[in-house]
């Protein structure tokens, strides 16, 4: 049978098949525009991190000239706006910069930084290409390190240690902390009790970040058997005190003492260094409620930092101890020396969490069996970005402050 093929019916399918083909063509020509678009912005974005990158690294920089400058050279609270230029001086972006000081006594500045680029042909006006990054610098303290010694030290077996200077200009700072100190009300002249002079101070820190304060009016005198090896450096314990008050911490987390002092207890989210102009002494437990940070104490003694004779048998001290000119330590205790009938000489275990770092020498043992048996010496890691109030930094070159370093770095949004 034969069909006719009528001309409309022709022209109906060529309509139909260009419209298809057009809408083809406009879907493919869209779809590359969106592709080279898409293009465009991840170009324009990863230019925007960079120059958010660029300008951590010239806040840096400035720190480096200007340690103590939060205000980016301006005087005036930010943001802070910067140009950024390419290789032929044109500018093709900007960033902004966010600057937090650290709070009184710290050395961590965080720093916010705000990449953006220029408009540029083929992107909307209304996308605003930007990335922002956070990051935070730290100048390094001597807390960041386990252990420092000025002179050699011999570990003992039975000591474990877990974790990864001037000692002269540092004697020489402690003048101005006691300055500091001073200005707040927190500077305590040498002991004295009816109108004599007595023995120091004994604090006492509390979980509700307040501290209890006793004058120690005398010392645990040597027992019979060792009075003449403990002759020149004492028992290091106290026998009575006169209780004084209990104060709330310093807000700017210093004390500081021109006498011996004794410190022990328990802290709740406080940071605290604690400053002896002589000696420091730890015979009972000086602990942390928290280990993430929060927490912190450290011992800066201008002599040694002791540990008494009548110490607990398990003794654990959280904390970064620094014997300026002295030492950190237990004094060599015999077997003879008994205090009511019980040998003191021998302790069972030692853990100290924080960082030592001594003058002279380091030890907690000896080799005829006195001491502490087992030292467990555990880092705080959150030392080395945030460590005590005022505690010293590490010197550089010609009694200069190392540099500030960064150790965070993320992107916001």
């Amino acid at each position: 049978m034969n069909k006719t093929v009528r001309k409309g019916d022709i022209l109906i399918s060529v309509l139909v098949f260009a419209a298809i083909a057009v809408t083809m063509t406009i879907g493919l020509v869209e779809w590359g525009a969106s592709l080279l678009m898409g293009s465009r912005v991840s170009v324009q974005r990863e230019q925007a991190l960079q120059i958010a990158d660029a300008g951590l690294s010239y806040y840096q920089a400035h720190l480096l000239q200007f340690p103590q400058d939060y205000q980016d050279g301006t005087g005036h609270a930010g943001p802070y706006s910067h140009d950024f230029l390419d290789k032929n001086g044109n500018v093709i972006g900007s960033f902004t910069l966010t600057i937090n000081a650290p709070a009184t006594g710290h050395t961590k500045v965080d720093v916010t930084s705000k990449g953006a680029v220029l408009p540029t042909p083929g992107i909307p006006s209304g996308i605003n290409i930007s990335r922002t990054l956070l990051a935070s610098f730290v100048q390094p303290s001597l807390a960041g390190f386990p252990i420092v010694s000025n002179s050699e030290i011999t570990s003992a077996s039975g000591t474990s240690v877990y974790g990864p200077v001037d000692f002269y200009r540092i004697a020489n700072d402690l003048h101005s902390l006691q300055t500091i100190a001073s200005s707040s009300g927190f500077d305590y002249p040498p002991s004295q009790y009816d109108d004599k002079p007595a023995s120091g101070y004994h604090v006492v820190l509390n979980p509700d970040n307040t501290f209890t304060l006793y004058v120690v009016t005398a010392q645990t005198p040597a027992p019979g058997g060792c009075s003449d090896v403990t002759t020149g450096w004492g028992t290091w314990g106290i026998q009575s005190q006169v209780f004084v008050g209990t104060y709330n911490l310093p807000a700017q987390g210093l004390l500081y003492f021109e006498d011996d002092v004794w410190v022990d207890g328990n802290i709740n989210g406080a940071r605290l260094t604690i400053v002896s102009g002589s000696n420091i002494i730890v015979n009972s437990n000086l602990t942390y409620t928290k280990h993430d940070g929060s927490d912190s104490v450290g011992l800066l003694a201008l002599k040694n930092i002791n540990i008494g004779l009548v110490s607990s048998d398990n003794l654990h001290i959280d904390g970064a101890l620094f014997a300026v000119n002295g030492r950190v330590g237990r004094y060599f205790y015999p077997s003879s020396c008994r205090v009511d009938g019980v040998d003191y000489s021998a302790r069972s275990t030692l853990t100290l969490n924080g960082m030592i770092a001594t003058n002279q020498s380091l030890g907690f043992t000896y080799t005829d069996g006195t001491g502490y048996l087992t030292r467990n010496m555990g880092f705080d890691t959150h030392l080395a970005t945030d460590p005590q109030p005022y505690f010293p930094l590490v010197s550089g070159a010609l009694g200069t402050s190392v540099p500030f370093k960064m150790f965070m770095w993320r992107e916001l949004y």
